[in-house]
């Protein structure tokens, strides 16, 4: 009897986990500015943090209509005061078309869409961006609905300007969503919904053994 509460409890424990872990999609985007890009719109070392209360947030397939880059995405913020703050970002596995853009970590990435045959990612603030670009960049989330438009988008990045030798920029993007988002590298601690369903299926099984036995 006591493994059969043990069984409802944890039945009961990941369900609420997993309920409040989906009812609240969110809208953020995260900066932290480091060094010195001679950029007077960010100045140096700073952290910037937007939201819905602070502008609006769209995602969408660049150069719509060009199967190069179907598998590409471009973000844009633009602040509720027209003109204060805009900002781009653009996260690709390469501009031919030959990979999915799917959840995990994209190293050597250069800027998009100068990147062809390897990732590409880029940024901008209010117009001011880079010429070359290195860094990386991770996908945490990303879906469509069955139009292709984009539905979620959690992603983090970081660039290194145009050398290498410094950190620049690093930033941390919700869009409609809100799944774990760490910095580039970051090993999510939430179970995949099939590590979940694997998990239920054993409790299951265990059930079962349980009623067995008592019978």
């Amino acid at each position: 009897m006591k493994i059969v509460k043990y069984v409802a409890l944890t039945l009961l424990s990941f369900g609420t986990i997993i309920a409040s872990a989906s009812a609240h999609a969110i809208n953020r985007l995260e900066i932290e500015y480091y060094g010195n890009l001679q950029d007077s719109t960010w100045g140096v070392t700073n952290s910037y943090v937007f939201t819905d209360a602070t502008g609006n947030f769209w995602a969408y397939t660049p150069y719509s209509g060009n199967p190069n880059y179907e598998q590409s995405v471009s973000f844009i913020y633009e602040s509720n005061v027209r003109f204060e703050r805009w900002i781009t970002l653009a996260f690709s596995p390469d501009t031919l078309g030959l990979n999915r853009l799917i959840p995990g970590i994209y190293e050597n990435a250069v800027r998009f869409p100068m990147n062809t045959y390897g990732p590409g990612l880029d940024f901008s603030n209010t117009g001011q961006g880079f010429n070359t670009l290195e860094g990386r960049f991770q996908i945490f989330e990303i879906e469509r609905d069955s139009t292709g438009r984009y539905t979620s988008l959690a992603a983090s990045f970081e660039i290194t300007g145009n050398n290498g030798t410094s950190k620049y920029i690093t930033g941390k993007l919700w869009y409609n969503t809100d799944v774990f988002v760490g910095q580039v590298g970051t090993v999510s601690t939430v179970p995949e919904p099939e590590s979940i369903a694997m998990l239920f299926a054993g409790l299951g099984l265990l059930g079962v053994v349980v009623r067995r036995k008592q019978a």
